[in-house]
């Protein structure tokens, strides 16, 4: 379970990183004409149009026969299920920079405060506000999306059970364990991203 939560957190921290510049800059260019909109939606969506588990497939048997550079089954994880995160925390993290009052923006450019400054100090801190519960929910099931590792011998909670049933046999008492495992750790998860998000609701 340790690898589990040692890719999703890696994942999460540079996919959201990255998701908040995306987010940002697809929030900017929403009304920048048509080209740019395509070219700042349509990328994420052709990414989220193809299986998780076939982009983990092709990142880590493909991209070391095009381009010579091995990838370790953590590795191939971590890159995909990062862009996941980037592509989805992008869109959750917009939704929140659009759910901000336009005064915000508009009392922040009349004294003259720069572009950089208003998205890092006003509109991501907001935005990341309107948007945590949703982004809690999204790391929850990037935990339960890496067990997709086990495709490629990642040594993961899920090909760690079935190593353990290629010795042992034990097969349903094994699944059943590792079943009760995800639920005990998933589940408080859940009930604390619904409670951040009731908090969150009250105070806005």
């Amino acid at each position: 379970m340790a690898i589990s939560v040692l890719v999703t957190v890696i994942a999460c921290l540079v996919g959201t990183v990255c998701g908040a510049v995306l987010g940002w800059v697809r929030y900017r260019c929403s009304d920048r004409g048509r080209l740019m909109r395509i070219v700042t939606d349509g990328l994420p969506s052709i990414f989220k149009s193809i299986p998780i588990l076939v982009m983990l497939v092709w990142m880590h048997y493909a991209v070391p026969v095009l381009t010579g550079i091995e990838l370790s089954p953590m590795w191939s994880t971590i890159i995909i299920l990062g862009l996941s995160v980037t592509v989805s925390s992008s869109e959750i993290i917009r939704a929140g920079i659009v759910s901000i009052p336009r005064g915000e923006f508009d009392a922040a450019y009349s004294l003259g405060v720069g572009r950089r400054i208003v998205a890092l100090e006003i509109g991501l801190p907001l935005a990341f506000r309107a948007s945590f519960s949703g982004l809690l929910l999204l790391y929850i099931d990037t935990l339960k999306l890496s067990t997709l590792g086990s495709i490629i011998a990642l040594p993961e909670a899920l090909h760690s059970t079935d190593v353990l049933i290629q010795h042992t046999y034990i097969v349903v008492p094994s699944y059943t364990l590792l079943a009760i495992i995800f639920i005990l750790v998933v589940l408080p998860l859940n009930w604390g991203a619904a409670l951040i998000g009731e908090k969150i609701a009250i105070r806005r």
